[in-house]
């Protein structure tokens, strides 16, 4: 192997490193019991990352205008989607693997929980 590509191989983090890095606060459990605290630590780090635009379902109402939520770029939804998912419990990432869009993860999490 090149040394140079050994090198820059090392200064990578290691693919335990990366998932604790990713978790900013905890999973989603699988029963919802804290749902209210996930929701609020969601937004916030989608707001700082400029991504809670995502959330947003595109619907005909005088209160979101529908072209805000079809004018987010692919890349947004995704890096949303991504977060979304790193932080729900194994289970619900498995029930919830087909959903690829955060705006519906967000739905469908919001109507199984908020009670």
């Amino acid at each position: 192997m090149n040394r140079n590509l050994r090198q820059a191989h090392s200064t990578y983090p290691s693919v335990m490193e990366s998932r604790l890095q990713a978790l900013m606060f905890p999973p989603l459990s699988v029963d919802g019991t804290n749902f209210l605290e996930w929701i609020n630590d969601a937004k916030t780090q989608l707001s700082a990352e400029n991504l809670a635009r995502t959330l947003i379902t595109p619907v005909a109402s005088t209160s979101v205008p529908t072209n805000l939520a079809d004018n987010i770029p692919e890349v947004c939804k995704w890096q949303a989607l991504l977060l979304l998912r790193r932080h729900l419990d194994q289970a619900l990432r498995l029930q919830y693997l087909e959903v690829d869009d955060p705006a519906d993860l967000w739905a469908q999490l919001h109507a199984r929980f908020h009670h």
